[in-house]
């Protein structure tokens, strides 16, 4: 089941947190966290009930940026977990019963892959905090922790599952910060190659993504992917994008479609390429058309003159309108084909860079890709449209 802390509960980890200080500096550090100052005798007589008297009234954002400040000054892992549950209450989560899924497809891979064991759960898990599932025999003179229960359960008997082992780890009840973490670890390519990464991505996307996330290509180890867990509308899709590809799918003699799918994939990893691809997806659907209407046009020509030809021929040129909104519709339309052959040309990566330019991010790629879909839809719309009715 899936925890919550309430602002009270917080209040208290942050106090305790607080109170393993001396008691000499517990004024001072909550100052420095952003509390009311006191004085040291009042620290003395009792640290919790110190930091207890200037939390009590703080809820919300105030009181997060309170824990967060205190993890800044003091990082505790502890702490760290319970500011996470108590900031999820107003996040969306993944439900538990996708956790439980996700766990049984785990069940079927190496879960550490390459990695030692334990260089793979200490990592995400603090198993040396969580308490053994057993009571500690004799012999243990320190605190029996379920380090003690994994060495014996999945290094020297192996008779726990990996589903078993998550969830003494507690996969189904840690913030989904942590269980997001833990995912990510899986695929990390410093855990397993390419291949068997891809293969995971693929079977805890279509868990992830019911509701609402999926692991996404967020970066490169040497050249190998590396994927975090983010909403799945970081994507850069749109609910355009499945009506698009479907239309561009009729028009894959004239790499339209293969252009559209590499722009698609190349918005969120690669921003300029994507760019360029968008430029490119306009290109080859203006030739196309062209193509297809026997126009002829100059092989070397670029996308502001190929739109043009375009526009003529499917009768979308503002000069063929008298009506003064068609025709402010279709300038405004040549306008952001110019638009677009301007951005590929300084943000795309078909030139060389200097190194003062700007590079473009994930939301311009994501605008310049919806832009070129659009436009390239629509002329295809047109011309589907006009053949019909000859």
């Amino acid at each position: 089941m899936t925890v919550h802390k309430s602002p009270a509960e917080l209040r208290k980890d942050i106090a305790n947190a607080i109170a393993g200080l001396k008691s000499y500096d517990v004024p001072a550090f909550c100052v420095s966290v952003g509390l009311a100052d006191g004085t040291k005798d009042e620290a003395f007589s009792s640290k919790f009930r110190y930091v207890m008297s200037r939390l009590n009234g703080l809820r919300g954002t105030a009181l997060a940026a309170v824990a967060r400040a205190t993890l800044v000054e003091m990082p505790d892992p502890d702490l760290e977990e319970k500011l996470a549950l108590f900031e999820q209450a107003t996040d969306r989560v993944v439900s538990d019963l996708t956790r439980r899924k996700i766990l049984d497809v785990l069940d079927g891979w190496d879960l550490n892959g390459r990695m030692e064991l334990f260089e793979f759960l200490d990592a995400v898990y603090p198993v040396d905090k969580l308490p053994s599932a057993y009571s500690p025999p004799d012999i243990f003179d320190q605190p029996y922790t379920l380090r003690h229960d994994i060495t014996r359960h999945c290094i020297r008997n192996d008779d726990w599952s990996n589903s078993e082992l998550l969830q003494r780890l507690g996969a189904l009840t840690c913030s989904q910060r942590r269980f997001f973490a833990f995912l990510e670890r899986v695929v990390d390519p410093v855990v397993r190659d390419t291949p068997a990464q891809e293969s995971i991505v693929s079977q805890l996307n279509q868990l992830l993504e019911r509701d609402g996330f999926a692991l996404l290509k967020v970066g490169a180890i040497s050249g190998y992917p590396q994927y975090g867990v983010r909403k799945a509308a970081e994507r850069g899709g749109t609910p355009a994008d499945v009506e698009l590809t479907e239309s561009f799918k009729a028009l894959d003699e004239g790499r339209v479609h293969e252009m559209w799918e590499k722009a698609l994939k190349r918005r969120q990893d690669d921003p300029e390429g994507a760019i360029t691809a968008a430029r490119t997806l306009l290109e080859q659907t203006c030739k196309f058309i062209l193509d297809e209407t026997g126009e002829e046009y100059a092989h070397d020509a670029d996308l502001p003159k190929l739109y043009a030809l375009c526009a003529k021929q499917l009768n979308l040129a503002p000069d063929q309108h008298t009506e003064t909104a068609f025709k402010t519709i279709l300038g405004n339309a040549q306008q952001v084909v110019n638009t677009l052959a301007t951005i590929r040309n300084r943000l795309g990566d078909s030139h060389g860079k200097s190194r003062a330019q700007v590079r473009p991010k994930p939301r311009h790629a994501q605008l310049a890709v919806n832009l070129a879909g659009s436009m390239a839809m629509f002329l295809i719309g047109t011309w589907q449209e006009q053949k019909t009715s000859d």
